[in-house]
């Protein structure tokens, strides 16, 4: 493959990865409620880079900064607490 080839496909793969971003975004945008009760839920299980991702769809404007917030405190302290009470039984 000559490096002409890949320079030429190379918009076509950028703009794929921009479609599907795109598409990623407005489903998230339609389905916050899901979102939100999905990142409680994950938090509850187990916490680790949930968070980062958390804020760059607030950066992105796809989620709103309160209730994502909310929901990642919230299921935290959930699962701290089940996790907790679990090892005093």
């Amino acid at each position: 493959m000559d490096c002409c080839a890949l320079e030429r496909d190379t918009p076509f793969i950028k703009q794929a990865s921009i479609d599907v971003i795109e598409t990623i975004n407005l489903w998230i945008q339609d389905h916050q409620d899901l979102v939100y009760i999905l990142i409680f839920t994950y938090c509850v299980s187990k916490s680790s880079i949930l968070p980062v991702f958390v804020g760059i769809l607030v950066a992105s404007g796809s989620l709103l900064l309160v209730p994502s917030l909310t929901a990642m405190i919230a299921g935290g302290f959930a699962g701290d607490m089940l996790r907790l009470s679990l090892i005093h039984i």
